[in-house]
């Protein structure tokens, strides 16, 4: 999976915050470390640096798990009203994994956004 592809298809089918909203969104997202939301707040370059890819990438990766697993257990009650601010929060998140990866090259593999995104979109997370 190539991340260029990805970029490709995260344009034609999301709507992608730009750094500026990135940095401010995630700065009270609990589902981040809180190391990878003060390098996205401070639009640091290490996020770009090849070498850095396989710490960022675990970090990033349980932020991208913890969101996956709740669409599991709640996917169930999709349909059944739940506390509204639940579904907010996963959108949002979703919204914002896929910001910060279009945004910083060495966030994560290819792979695991590729994961991501056929997961999300599979269960019609965000409106694409």
């Amino acid at each position: 999976m190539d991340r260029s592809y990805l970029l490709k298809i995260i344009e034609k089918n999301f709507i992608i915050f730009d750094k500026n909203e990135t940095s401010k969104r995630i700065a009270d997202n609990y589902w981040f470390d809180e190391s990878l939301r003060k390098l996205v707040q401070e639009q640091s370059n290490k996020l770009d640096e090849d070498e850095l890819r396989s710490s960022q990438h675990i970090v990033f990766y349980k932020a991208t798990e913890n969101v996956l697993k709740r669409i599991k257990n709640d996917r169930n009650y999709f349909f059944i009203e739940l506390e509204k601010d639940v579904w907010e929060e996963i959108v949002d998140t979703s919204q914002l994994i896929i910001s910060v990866y279009y945004h910083y090259s060495a966030v994560c593999e290819p792979v695991l956004m590729y994961d991501f995104i056929r997961k999300i979109m599979k269960e019609k997370i965000l409106l694409v």
